[in-house]
């Protein structure tokens, strides 16, 4: 379901600050973890993958959280999210065997684009957001007096 579900929504990765690729690849880690099998164990470990490569993509391809060329884009995920969606459609069909040669095959084109992402960038930068939160002066003076008194705790 998770898988079908980015597939037929993978217009969303073209809008500002999605998290549809993390938050499968989270899912999925879930489920793994909670019920396990070796199908379910691959499909992760490419998506995971996938998520990697798509940070780096982002990096690369993003300003400020929005695509720049969606075209460009497009053409560097589709071909990935096309692949682990005919490997759960292989396991749905009962062609169990046949998901290990196509996620080796998935596997080893992200890790050679991801690799070359890693060389050109090394470590995308973590985005921090910053949000300015207003509090009242009476709020101010007792996180001082909070922050105050545990210092001189400290220094006793």
């Amino acid at each position: 379901m998770l898988i079908e579900h980015l597939h037929s929504n993978r217009e969303l990765l073209l809008k500002k600050n999605n998290q549809l690729i993390p938050s499968v690849a989270n899912d999925l880690s879930r489920i793994v973890n909670e019920h396990g099998g070796k199908e379910a164990i691959i499909v992760y470990l490419v998506f995971r993958a996938l998520y990697h490569y798509h940070r780096y993509l982002m990096y690369e391809e993003g300003v400020d959280g929005k695509i720049e060329d969606e075209r460009r884009f497009k053409s560097k995920i589709d071909e990935y999210i096309d692949g682990i969606y005919k490997m759960a459609s292989m396991i749905k069909n009962g062609r169990v065997e046949d998901i290990y040669g196509h996620s080796n095959h998935i596997l080893g084109k992200l890790g050679s684009d991801y690799r070359k992402f890693f060389i050109n960038y090394l470590e995308p930068p973590r985005v921090i957001v910053e949000r300015k939160i207003e509090i009242s002066e009476k709020a101010k003076e007792k996180i001082g007096d909070i922050v105050s008194k545990s210092f001189e705790k400290k220094l006793e």
